[in-house]
């Protein structure tokens, strides 16, 4: 009987989740600040869709490992965005080839819409991240504001391939 009331329990929560992502996506995405992107953490929100403007720091950009598209191994590509007006906000472009190693280049000015979350959380099975090098197994948010940007757009056969778009 405890089973199925926590079975019961999980349906509703992911129900919950996927309304919210759901009614994150089906919103107009709002131009986001800094200070906006910490007021919606302190109220909680799980999902906020909106744009940032400002500028890649891809000098600091890692490659989360281990990633897998279409069967294929790879990693995801975050780059730090130095937004206009300040802060910074870790960007998940998007999945690269595990061969692919030369990041594409992102300098200049750029206005990035997508949906914001929190990252993925590490786990016991989880390895450490090296004190050295661009390769991780998660992300740490020291430094950054409290969310990740998944990218919506989708340039068919450029790379990275965004992994935020709506499915």
């Amino acid at each position: 009987c405890a089973l199925g009331t926590w079975q019961m329990q999980r349906l509703h929560w992911k129900r919950d989740l996927l309304a919210a992502i759901d009614l994150a996506y089906d919103s107009a995405p709002q131009a986001l600040s800094a200070t906006g992107i910490e007021r919606a953490a302190e109220k909680k929100i799980l999902f906020l869709r909106g744009t940032v403007r400002g500028h890649f720091i891809t000098e600091k950009s890692k490659h989360l490992v281990p990633r897998v598209f279409e069967n294929r191994q790879g990693y995801h590509l975050v780059t730090p965005l130095a937004m206009d007006g300040g802060g910074t906000i870790l960007v998940n472009r998007g999945w690269m080839p595990l061969e692919t190693r030369a990041d594409p280049d992102a300098s200049g000015d750029i206005a990035v819409t997508g949906l914001l979350r929190k990252p993925d959380r590490a786990n016991a099975f989880t390895p450490k991240n090296a004190s050295s090098g661009n390769t991780v197994y998660s992300l740490a948010l020291q430094g950054f504001l409290p969310y990740v940007l998944y990218p919506e757009n989708r340039d068919e056969g450029q790379l990275p391939i965004p992994v935020g778009a709506k499915p």
